[in-house]
């Protein structure tokens, strides 16, 4: 596949989805098969699952009727693959099973705006009774910092699936400060959970990052009200971190503490800011943001426009390093990969910095690990002359 319409794929963003599922006349049948698959386990599934769950005798008239949709939605999007269904999905395969078909974070999110359970494309549900629920809890003293407003919230975790089941649905950050009487609990914002990500190449653990963020400056104090001591029992006392919440009541009284933050006593989403993000030559990086530890917050949008700038320069995304090449090691599931390096680190600012395409660079990710090694770090040409002696 031409790594151009790979590229313009994974830019696409689930505003892009949304607005070309509503210019779409989706049949029931078409209906159906996107909730059957957005109910399935981290919305991954084989197209004979989906015939069997859709009743029809073979796969194949599941891959028809699928493929119809995926076809349109790519005369919306104007971008024409050669598997219609990657516009939609991501493929993948174990030696001697099938192919399991995985919806892309974007379209499940744009699905779930959609309100996917009516089966019309109406207007995006944005009251927040007709979301999940899911706790985010920072311990103070267990992480070793306290969280500071930004205007950005994520998570880190290992629960990939529990992550990707909180996509399009409401986070609720939490935190817990060591006191002499115990710990003092406060609700420090909530956001709407938008993708996940893998840390990086080496990390077994993923981020769930927020295309919507309200903070509480101050943050709300809940030790004190009525129904949060049966609401921390029933978290295991947050020790797990990252968590469904299962009971309506709680659901409740955090909606009204968050409809008494709002000037008018609205439960709808329109104190969050949902505007899309333009992408600029300069981005501002750098500030720490919350995860299950501190994290310098890294944009990804100068991190992909790195990509573009240098497919549309090079035509390829190799290592600046070694000159190691994903696409031509791995073929269709390494398109498009790479790491991205920042010449400068994060790690020596302290606020936050101006960061332009010249201060980032392609690497690999054995590179970019190796780089990272040595203190201080090493340049790209001191990296890439250890290589060239060493292949010698």
């Amino acid at each position: 596949m031409q790594e151009e319409i790979v590229q313009a794929i994974d830019n696409l963003i689930s505003h892009d989805y949304a607005e070309a599922f509503r210019k779409i006349s989706l049949t029931d049948k078409q209906w159906e098969m996107l909730r059957i698959h957005m109910e399935a386990p981290d919305q991954a599934l084989t197209m004979r699952q989906m015939a069997t769950a859709m009743g029809f005798s073979t796969w194949n008239a599941a891959n028809i009727h699928y493929g119809r949709l995926a076809g349109n939605l790519c005369k919306q999007l104007k971008i024409f693959p050669d598997t219609k269904l990657f516009i939609m999905v991501e493929f993948f395969k174990e030696p001697g099973n099938e192919w399991v078909l995985q919806l892309r974070p974007s379209v499940v999110y744009a699905l779930n705006e959609l309100g996917l359970s009516s089966r019309t494309p109406s207007a995006p549900k944005q009251d927040l009774q007709s979301k999940e629920h899911f706790i985010a809890y920072h311990s103070v003293q267990k992480m070793g910092y306290d969280l500071t407003p930004d205007g950005h919230l994520r998570f880190l975790s290992k629960k990939q699936g529990l992550l990707k089941k909180a996509i399009g649905n409401i986070i609720w950050v939490m935190k817990g400060v060591p006191n002499q009487k115990g710990t003092s609990f406060s609700l420090f914002g909530l956001y709407l959970g938008s993708n996940v990500e893998m840390e990086n190449s080496s990390s077994e653990r993923h981020v769930i990052l927020g295309q919507s963020v309200k903070e509480f400056a101050p943050p709300i104090p809940l030790n004190n009200l009525d129904w949060f001591p049966p609401f921390l029992k029933s978290q295991s006392n947050f020790s797990l971190g990252f968590n469904h919440i299962s009971d309506e009541n709680y659901v409740q009284q955090l909606i009204n503490l968050y409809n008494q933050s709002l000037p008018s006593n609205s439960s709808d989403l329109s104190e969050l800011d949902l505007s899309d993000i333009d992408p600029t030559d300069t981005v501002t990086e750098g500030k720490l943001r919350l995860a299950s530890h501190l994290k310098r917050d890294r944009d990804p949008i100068i991190i992909a426009q790195k990509k573009i700038d240098t497919l549309t320069k090079k035509g390829h995304l190799c290592c600046e390093v070694c000159n190691f090449n994903f696409a031509e090691a791995y073929g269709i599931i390494g398109d498009n990969f790479c790491e991205v390096h920042h010449l400068t680190p994060l790690s020596t600012v302290v606020d936050s910095t101006q960061t332009s395409l010249e201060d980032l660079a392609i690497v690999c990710s054995n590179c970019h690990r190796m780089i990272h090694r040595s203190d201080p770090m090493l340049s790209i040409e001191e990296l890439s002359a250890i290589v060239r002696q060493n292949r010698t």
